[in-house]
């Protein structure tokens, strides 16, 4: 019988994780140890070509019981160490990104990277100065299915979805958030990306502003953007704001 494991599924998981961390009830350490001296095969087994030749990590309670004998020191992993990542996506003139789309799967892969689920598509990325982005549109329709190349870098820090520039790439983007000066000192990795702590609860202003600017009972329901997979024909114009009116019975 197929299974999977779902992304939402993961992110509970790391979730739990960082609570307990945050916990004062549980006690986390990173530990540094295996001290033996080179080169011979001495002490609990090190080897001459151990730097070469690392043996693959074991999990049994006889390994457990080794690591008191062996470990040097080790440091308490706290609230303020431990952080969720996201994988790492610096904007970069001339390529493509994937919009953000609910529906990315193995029948319906994202057009530009072929991924088949929203978070192995390329549809963030983090500019220059540490701001994260979600792209909302990339000038893709039901006949320019794969987007165009962004051309402008995102800046802004706005709260409203927004062009970046005036290439007319066809590119929206809606500001996330800027990683914090300290996560950046403590976590930045070219791999990944340091995310908010506590992003449903925090009263840190920025995430505040940006959460409930997005959040339906706080801000009325908004519709940000609209994808038009079949435009039809014989229209006149080539786009621009409409209003539409209802409330999501007869929309008109």
């Amino acid at each position: 019988m197929p299974a999977i494991v779902t992304d939402q599924f993961r992110i509970l998981n790391a979730s739990n994780f960082v609570a307990g961390v945050s916990s004062t009830s549980n006690s986390f350490y990173v530990a540094v140890g295996l001290p033996n001296p080179a080169p011979a095969s001495v002490g609990f087994g090190r080897a001459n070509n151990w730097n070469t030749a690392t043996p693959n990590p074991q999990d049994s309670f006889s390994e457990i019981a080794h690591i008191g004998d062996t470990t040097t020191f080790g440091k308490r992993v706290t609230e303020a160490n431990v952080r969720r990542l996201a994988r790492r996506i610096d904007w970069t003139k001339g390529v493509k990104y994937d919009m953000y789309r609910h529906d990315y799967s193995t029948s319906n892969e994202a057009p530009t990277t072929g991924a088949t689920r929203l978070y192995g598509a390329n549809y963030f990325v983090m500019n220059s100065q540490f701001n994260v982005y979600i792209c909302i549109e990339n000038g893709s329709s039901g006949i320019n299915t794969t987007g165009n190349a962004s051309e402008d870098e995102p800046t802004f820090t706005d709260l409203e979805p927004s062009k970046a520039g005036e290439s007319q790439d066809g590119y929206v983007w809606k500001y996330l958030f800027t990683v914090n000066p300290s996560d950046i000192i403590k976590f930045d990795s070219t791999d990944f990306i340091a995310l908010p702590n506590n992003w449903p609860t925090t009263t840190d202003a920025q995430i505040q502003a940006v959460r409930e600017n997005g959040d339906s009972d706080i801000n009325n329901n908004q519709i940000k953007t609209v994808y038009i997979a079949d435009q039809g024909n014989n229209y006149t114009g080539t786009g621009g704001e409409f209003d539409i009116l209802g409330d999501g019975t007869g929309v008109r």
